[in-house]
């Protein structure tokens, strides 16, 4: 009922304006005392693990820069083997399987559209269609480390932002709002890899409109039209391709299915555990 109440009241509430102005209390910069009193309680509230951390909470002058907070050097231990590709983030994984005519498993009887996911047909140049490939969706919470990153080395072609709305991504969100992922906020990463073409969208949701990556000049949630940023951009595994600024979700697609899973879903993962290994023909069928 308490999640039933909460996407009601945000029906009617101007979800944008709204996000815009939550990030800015987020960006604030409060008298020292009460920043730093206000980053404890939410340390605390959260549990998130200030040891991993690059810098201590006094570092920080507000709560947008905790949430951007860097990891300290090898803190995450990302796995290199070729045919195993890793999770791009610290959460939870929401969902996983087959795209079916397009379609990928949303919640409980709702579906999401790959094609409206990425912006539309022919998004990626020469590459195959996703209509029949995989999926995985990963939740993050404001627990989580919020920096994203390439879950496999290859080239980065081109990023796209598709400005939308911006609705709650938790579990109950999911299971009311169709079409959730692919109305909200979103940057789409598409990456050429030695398996195929592959995607990495981050998701915006209520209260996260503000994304941003290294590779482009773009700052979502700011009233900017659709925009395509082309690039060969040769990255690594564990490279950081982008931040939210709050919690919220990451999307991955592949092209084919010939790989094994190896998360399950509800699973608590970090960046660079291993979520798919690849099959031996599956680089045989790119060739």
């Amino acid at each position: 009922m308490k999640d039933g109440l909460i996407i009601s009241l945000l029906s009617i509430i101007p979800k944008k304006p709204t996000a815009r102005f939550m990030g800015y209390t987020a960006r604030l910069r409060m008298p020292k005392i009460i920043n730093r009193a206000l980053l404890r309680a939410f340390v605390w509230k959260y549990n998130i693990n200030m040891n991993e951390s690059m810098q201590s909470l006094n570092d920080f002058h507000s709560l947008s820069d905790l949430f951007l907070r860097k990891l300290k050097p090898d803190c995450r231990n990302i796995a290199q083997n070729h045919d195993i590709e890793v999770s791009p983030v610290d959460g939870k994984v929401h969902s996983f399987g087959k795209i079916v005519n397009g379609s990928f498993h949303q919640a409980e009887d709702l579906y999401g559209s790959v094609e409206e996911l990425i912006g539309g047909p022919n998004t990626v140049v020469d590459s195959p269609s996703y209509d029949n490939g995989s999926y995985m969706i990963i939740y993050l919470s404001p627990q989580d480390y919020h920096r994203v990153h390439a879950h496999k080395e290859g080239t980065l072609t081109r990023i796209r932002y598709l400005p939308g709305r911006l609705w709650p991504v938790f579990p109950a969100a999911t299971r009311a709002i169709k079409s959730l992922f692919d109305r909200n906020e979103r940057l789409i990463f598409e990456l050429d890899t030695t398996y195929g073409s592959e995607i990495l969208a981050m998701i915006g949701a209520f209260g996260v409109g503000r994304m941003h990556s290294p590779f482009c000049e773009i700052v979502t949630n700011t009233n900017t039209p659709p925009q395509d940023f082309i690039c060969t951009e040769n990255i690594t595994r564990g490279q950081e391709v982008g931040a939210f600024g709050l919690g919220s979700t990451v999307i991955l697609i592949w092209s084919h299915r010939d790989f094994e899973w190896l998360v399950s879903q509800g699973q608590t993962i970090q960046l660079g555990n291993p979520i798919i290994k690849h099959n031996s023909n599956a680089l045989e069928n790119t060739t």
